[in-house]
C-alpha cells in the first residue's frame, strides 16, 4: 500500500517537472562539476526506476532527459563530461535485465560490468575515429599533468620538510612511471567498483522499499565461484615471468582480480561480524577505519582467498 502511494504522488507531479528531476539527478552534477561522483550511482536510479514503474514510462522519462541533458552539457561546454555520465546508463538496464532473470550476483555484476567496458571501448574508438585523436594517450596526458601539477603544488607551498620533498617527488615519478602500464586496470576496477556498489545499494533500496522484490541476497551472503582463483594465481606466476610485456599483463590481472577478493574479503568480514552478533555501531565503526586504512586492502583480499579453502562465510553459493 505504502509502495502505491508513493507511486502514485510521484504521476500526480506534471511530467515536464519528473523529466527535469531526472535530468537534474542524472547529468547536472557532471555537467556543472559539483557532486561529479555521484555519476557512478546513476545506474542505481535507472534500475530502481525500472523496478518499480512500466519499461514504457520509464523510457518515456530518461529519453527526453539525455537530450536534454546533452543540451545543457553543450551550453555549458562540458559534452565530455556528459557523454562520460551517460555512459553509465546502460548498467542500470542491464542490472534490471540480470535481476529479472534471476542471475546470480556473481554473473549480474559480471554482465554490469562487461557492459561498461565494452561502451567505454568503442566510445573510445568513436572519440578516436571522429576527432582523429587518441582518447588513451589523452587520458595518459590528462592523469600526468595531474601528477605534476599536484607535485608542483606541495613544492611551491614549503610546508614539506626536505625530506619529504625528496620521498613526494619519488612517488610521483614512480607512479607517472607506472600509470600507463595499470591504466587497464584502473579502467577495469572502476567499472567493477560501479557493478558493485549499484548491486549493493540496488538491492538494499528494493528490500526498503519493495518488500519481497529484491533479486539478489544480502550482501554477507554473496560468493565468487571457487575456480576464480585460478586467474589470480595464473597472473602471480605470469608475473615472475622475466619478460616485461606478460609482466605488464600478469599485473594488471592482478590488480583486477585482487580487487574482486577484496569486496569478497568485505562480504566475508560482514558475514562473520553479523555470525558473532556484533553490535551495529562496532560494525560501523569498523567498516569506517577499514575505509581509512590502506592496508585494509591487503587483509580483506587474503581474507576473500582464505575464504575459498576454510569456508568462513556461508555454504551455499550464490
Amino acid at each position: 500500500m505504502g509502495r502505491e502511494n508513493w507511486q502514485g504522488n510521484l504521476t500526480r507531479i506534471p511530467y515536464f517537472i519528473r523529466v527535469a528531476i531526472v535530468v537534474i539527478l542524472l547529468f547536472l552534477p557532471a555537467t556543472t562539476g559539483y557532486l561529479s561522483w555521484t555519476i557512478f550511482l546513476i545506474p542505481l536510479l535507472v534500475f530502481f526506476l525500472l523496478n518499480n514503474f512500466e519499461e514504457e514510462k520509464v523510457y518515456a522519462h530518461i529519453t527526453p532527459a539525455l537530450l536534454a541533458g546533452g543540451v545543457l552539457a553543450l551550453f555549458l561546454r562540458s559534452l565530455p563530461a556528459f557523454f562520460v555520465a551517460a555512459s553509465f546508463l546502460p548498467v542500470g538496464f542491464v542490472l534490471d535485465y540480470a535481476a529479472k532473470r534471476q542471475y546470480p550476483v556473481w554473473r549480474s555484476g559480471l554482465i554490469a560490468c562487461l557492459s561498461l567496458v565494452f561502451i567505454w571501448f568503442f566510445g573510445g574508438i568513436a572519440f578516436n575515429l571522429v576527432l582523429d585523436k587518441n582518447l588513451y594517450q589523452e587520458i595518459i596526458t590528462g592523469l600526468d599533468s595531474t601528477l605534476v601539477a599536484t607535485l608542483k603544488m606541495y613544492q611551491d607551498s614549503g610546508d614539506l620538510a626536505p625530506q619529504m620533498a625528496l620521498q613526494l617527488e619519488e612517488a610521483i615519478r614512480q607512479l607517472r612511471a607506472i600509470v600507463p602500464k595499470i591504466f587497464p586496470a584502473i579502467a577495469i576496477n572502476t567499472a567493477i567498483i560501479t557493478a558493485w556498489l549499484n548491486l549493493l545499494l540496488g538491492n538494499w533500496l528494493l528490500k526498503k522499499t519493495c518488500s519481497g522484490l529484491s533479486p539478489w541476497p544480502d550482501f554477507r551472503q554473496w560468493r565468487l565461484p571457487e575456480k576464480l582463483v585460478w586467474f589470480l594465481i595464473g597472473a602471480g606466476f605470469g608475473f615472475l615471468l622475466p619478460v616485461p610485456g606478460i609482466q605488464v599483463v600478469s599485473l594488471n590481472l592482478i590488480l583486477i582480480f585482487g580487487l574482486i577478493y577484496c569486496l569478497q574479503g568485505l562480504a566475508v568480514l560482514s558475514f562473520l561480524m553479523n555470525r558473532w552478533e556484533v553490535p551495529i555501531l562496532f560494525q560501523v565503526i569498523v567498516f569506517g577505519l577499514i575505509l581509512l586504512q590502506t592496508y585494509s586492502i591487503i587483509f580483506l583480499t587474503l581474507l576473500g582467498l582464505i575464504d575459498i579453502w576454510f569456508n568462513l562465510g556461508p555454504k551455499k553459493q550464490t
